[in-house]
């Protein structure tokens, strides 16, 4: 996308139980029919398996319980970053450069791990994209911290996925993205005061690209 290339990364979480409850999965896998499992299990294991029985049937609510039912801590994320114009660059993690990044550098890995996601749940990646299927990726407030070209960056990766977008967006950032829509829908507020009473009324208004291009032109912020 753009100058960049993002990689979403899961890790196994090392935390000492979900590790030594992998090597519980693995020992399942080999284990031979008619054997116990246990029986290739070394007091480690054991142990473990005892203590993650009673976080699972004891009290209700208790933190461990939650920690091993959440399947979300079953590893660790991250999106790495490298440019592409720079092939013997360093790639950066997401989640380390949190907090230090600009708004549009935050916001741009969110947006792909967004298309990731409807990829994957309208099976859409790369094995499976031939077969018909949903392609709707629905966004409200979309590209709010994103620089214009950023924004262009993001809808020709949606188009290149093979993805429809629907997206709510500011005035604003409507000139930079127009000239990559099919249609443009703009809503305006109409307020109407009459002795106390107010009434708003929203008034959809259906634009076409060149429409919208010249309705919005240097309207951007």
């Amino acid at each position: 996308m753009g100058n960049n290339r993002y990689r979403i990364v899961a890790r196994p979480n090392r935390d000492g139980e979900f590790e030594l409850y992998r090597r519980l999965l693995d020992l399942s896998a080999v284990a031979r029919g008619g054997e116990l499992l246990f029986a290739t299990a070394d007091s480690e294991i054991r142990d473990a398996v005892e203590r993650i029985f009673e976080s699972l049937t004891g009290e209700t609510g208790g933190t461990g319980a939650e920690r091993f039912l959440d399947y979300r801590n079953y590893h660790d994320y991250d999106i790495e970053v490298a440019n592409v114009n720079d092939p013997d660059g360093r790639t950066y993690s997401v989640n380390r450069a949190a907090g230090k990044s600009s708004g549009g550098e935050n916001q741009t890995p969110y947006f792909v791990a967004i298309l990731a996601s409807y990829l994957r749940a309208y099976r859409r990646h790369e094995t499976r994209r031939k077969e018909p299927s949903l392609a709707l990726v629905p966004i409200d407030e979309a590209f709010s911290k994103l620089s214009g070209d950023r924004i262009r960056d993001c809808i020709r990766a949606l188009h290149a996925l093979e993805l429809q977008g629907i997206f709510s967006m500011s005035t604003g950032n409507i000139p930079y993205a127009v000239d990559q829509c099919d249609q443009v829908i703009a809503i305006h507020k109409h307020e109407k005061t009459a002795g106390r009473k107010t009434s708003i009324r929203n008034v959809a208004v259906s634009l076409t690209r060149k429409e919208a291009l010249e309705r919005f032109a240097g309207t951007a912020r």
